[in-house]
């Protein structure tokens, strides 16, 4: 879902992450969309881990450039992204280990 500047701000029902340029991303929650929970759970993760994030502005575009793309929410947990826009993405390792760390840590 775009907001209304076409600025990225999650999946339906999701919050999204793209890895680009080996620093997770995830789009700012200021002006729509909702911060949801496993998203500040991961993001509390990586800071302690000291897993380069950043939270930002992100437009469409920048998607086609990320090494990996995933969702998550309290329910699903970590989601990758496989395909979009007919571009295919493996399930990465950041993926993979937030995944593994819920799986360990909160369910």
């Amino acid at each position: 879902m775009l907001d209304g500047d076409g600025r990225l701000v999650s999946g339906t029902m999701t919050n999204v992450f793209a890895v680009i340029d080996h620093v997770v991303c995830t789009p700012a929650i200021v002006r729509c969309g909702v911060a949801g929970v496993m998203r500040a759970a991961l993001l509390d993760a990586w800071a302690a881990n000291g897993t380069a994030t950043v939270i930002r502005d992100l437009e469409p575009g920048e998607l086609g450039g990320a090494s990996e793309i995933f969702l998550s929410n309290a329910l699903i947990g970590v989601w990758p992204v496989r395909t979009l826009d007919g571009q295919e993405y493996d399930v990465g390792p950041v993926a993979r280990a937030a995944g593994e760390w819920i799986q360990r840590v909160l369910k």
